[in-house]
């Protein structure tokens, strides 16, 4: 008996000095409250989740900034590029995404809920463009019209779920809100477009006119973004059109009509310059980026440029 009671003496002091240790790193203050150890997390953080299918990859947030794919109900920030608000997904995805790059929450919905290509590979989506400059009848330029048609793979998941009455067709009124919320979504990225009037930046305001159309499996976004304030281009006026970050890889369509003037003075003239093709070495080193990183494209021309001239 005596053996066994200092077997147990021995064991509560074991135990004693353990708890010392424990509360002298982080456990229990000597008031009762949680000390956090230098170095560790809270218990309630708990393990990193494993991914899996249901939940999306660490950039998921920007994503839904950017391209706003949130399905069933609006994501409570406006924050995205272009979206289908028929899909909770986005909303989870704030909670475990805070502060993730904008262009990557587009594939990284559709990766999560298993309706896109594979969460690598750069571009993510691919936007036919043609684009209008206006001008007002002062000779002034007072607005942009851009004209962006999606590839087929975006265009069938964004829609999802969009045809209201079930005939099998989308009509411009089923698309309206869609078309709303991704055009107000646009600012967060500059709209895609640089303009400069004689060789000064120019600032955008709220854009109008916003409809989407979906024909031939292709859904065609057309807004009109106009200027802040309307610019006197009397020597030249550029605009740029694209996604610096390859996120999204921009095309302005090879026809005399990709980039054209509305009631501009007579004998103004447009010049598209566009991108080369990327060598197939970059190409395949972009292909090989995660969807979590930013590739660098400093040294790249991914965008078109057109500029127009007066006399």
């Amino acid at each position: 008996m005596p053996r066994r009671a200092s077997s147990n003496s021995s064991s509560r002091r074991s135990r004693d000095q353990a708890a010392m240790r424990r509360n002298s790193s982080g456990g229990i203050t000597t008031d009762g409250s949680p000390r956090r150890a230098a170095g560790r997390r809270p218990a309630h953080y708990g393990p990193s989740p494993a991914p899996n299918s249901s939940t999306a990859p660490p950039r998921f947030g920007r994503l839904c900034r950017r391209f706003r794919l949130t399905r069933g109900a609006r994501a409570p920030r406006p924050h995205s590029r272009f979206v289908n608000h028929a899909a909770p997904a986005c909303a989870h995805a704030e909670d475990i995404a805070r502060g993730t790059p904008p262009r990557a929450a587009l594939l990284a919905l559709a990766t999560g809920l298993g309706l896109a290509s594979p969460a690598s590979a750069h571009p993510h989506v691919f936007v036919t463009a043609r684009a209008e400059i206006l001008y007002a009848p002062d000779g002034t330029v007072r607005a942009l019209k851009h004209i962006w048609s999606f590839d087929e793979a975006y265009s069938a998941y964004i829609t999802q779920g969009l045809d209201k009455n079930g005939d099998g067709k989308l009509t411009p009124d089923e698309l309206a809100e869609l078309a709303k919320v991704n055009v107000e979504s646009l600012p967060d990225v500059g709209f895609f477009t640089t303009v400069k009037a004689n060789g000064r930046p120019q600032e955008f305001g709220t854009p109008t006119g916003a409809g989407l159309v979906f024909d031939n499996r292709i859904l065609t976004l057309t807004y009109t973004l106009p200027l802040k304030t309307p610019a006197h281009a009397s020597r030249s006026f550029g605009i740029e059109i694209g996604d610096p970050t390859y996120f999204v890889a921009f095309d302005i369509v090879d026809a005399p009509d990709a980039v054209i003037t509305r009631d501009a003075p007579k004998g103004c003239i447009v010049r598209v310059a566009r991108p080369p093709k990327l060598d197939p070495v970059i190409q395949q080193k972009l292909a090989q980026e995660d969807i979590t990183a930013t590739p660098d494209t400093s040294g790249l021309q991914v965008t078109t440029r057109a500029l127009v001239a007066c006399p």
